[in-house]
């Protein structure tokens, strides 16, 4: 009977014990860390900056005379729908980093994020090389191609890598080439400076806790700024926006 008594004073504390265990060494609830939710959020407000430039300025840019128009409405539209895809997924970050199960390389908002970057990756295309069909063509099977990686990665169960990133900077760095090819050299090397700027913050983002993604989130409205005034036509509302 004393045996059995021991037991009934035992198991509580065995049980306190075990509620004990999940915290942050447990990957519990208490793991996620107010350091990580505010970079995410500062990630995913920053990411409405260039939308919101574009819409100050668009109608200005087509308007202009020198305007391919279809191409400035790609740019803005697509901008504006990959700005929900990217904050959904920072959001998403924001409210479930650290919580059992969660995983940041895993989640569908992040496949909707970089689906959503090869989606401008062909808008963008489109645009600054005022509709050429030819090229246009290349860079939708292109991108597609990178999607389906994505899609099928993510069916799979598996983990996103580092590889996602270097075929997205493949891709940017094709889609800007026509600026170059035709003659749009201001645009062009502006551009290029700040997507080579946002990228360098992208790489260095885990040496400074991840502060730098939302920076490189910033950098996105100068770069923004050159594909928009490519597509326009060298045209003076987005030099006076600088």
């Amino acid at each position: 009977r004393s045996d059995h008594s021991r037991e009934q004073i035992e198991l509580p504390v065995e049980r306190k014990t075990a509620d004990k265990a999940v915290g942050p060494e447990a990957g519990g609830p208490d793991a996620c860390q107010p350091e990580q939710f505010w970079q995410e959020m500062f990630s995913a407000l920053s990411m409405a900056l260039p939308s919101l430039y574009a819409y100050l300025v668009w109608e200005a840019a087509a308007n202009q005379t020198t305007a391919f128009r279809p191409g400035v409405y790609a740019l803005v539209y697509s901008c504006w729908i990959h700005c929900g895809c990217s904050m959904a997924y920072h959001f998403d970050n924001a409210l479930h980093l650290g919580l059992p199960g969660y995983d940041s390389m895993l989640t569908p908002t992040r496949l909707a994020d970089l689906a959503g970057i090869h989606m401008c990756c062909v808008t963008f295309g489109f645009a600054v090389s005022h509709g050429a069909p030819l090229f246009t063509a290349i860079l939708f099977v292109l991108n597609y191609a990178c999607v389906r990686k994505l899609v099928v990665t993510h069916a799979r169960g598996l983990p996103g890598a580092k590889g996602d990133g270097l075929r997205i900077g493949l891709c940017i760095m094709l889609y800007t080439s026509p600026m170059l090819f035709r003659g749009d050299f201001e645009n062009y090397f502006g551009a290029i400076f700040f997507f080579l700027l946002s990228g360098s913050c992208y790489v260095a983002n885990d040496r400074f806790n991840g502060w730098l993604h939302g920076v490189f989130h910033l950098l996105l409205v100068p770069y923004f700024h050159f594909l928009l005034r490519s597509a326009a036509g060298y045209c003076t509302c987005c030099c006076h926006a600088r």
